[in-house]
């Protein structure tokens, strides 16, 4: 969800395979940020701000800096939504904090 900056994630790559998606379905991707101080006319999204909401339609790629951006993944209303997500790792980090004994931060 993007709230766990710890996880060893720097790039998220997002490639959606939804031939003839129904818009009225949801399923969107939503890039938010933290509201900044003075700006109380945003909309307000357990205190952030939505940056963009992006449908999950067919050919459809988001790269976003995983450990600046938060995000959350909106349910559909039905139907299955099919993407296929790869992460660039912190080499400090690497895929080892991808263990079973990690799983918690993941």
């Amino acid at each position: 969800n993007g709230q766990n900056n710890n996880n060893g994630r720097l790039l998220t790559c997002v490639y959606y395979l939804n031939a003839d998606w129904d818009l009225r379905a949801g399923g969107h991707l939503r890039l938010l940020e933290k509201r900044r101080p003075g700006h109380s006319d945003l909309d307000d999204t357990k205190g952030m701000h939505i940056l963009a909401e992006v449908p999950p339609l067919l050919d459809t790629l988001v790269l976003f800096w995983s450990d600046e951006v938060p995000h959350e993944v909106l349910p559909p209303s039905h139907g299955k939504r099919r993407a296929v997500s790869v992460w660039y790792l912190c080499p400090r980090l690497g895929a080892g904090h991808f263990t079973a004994d990690n799983a918690e931060s993941w």
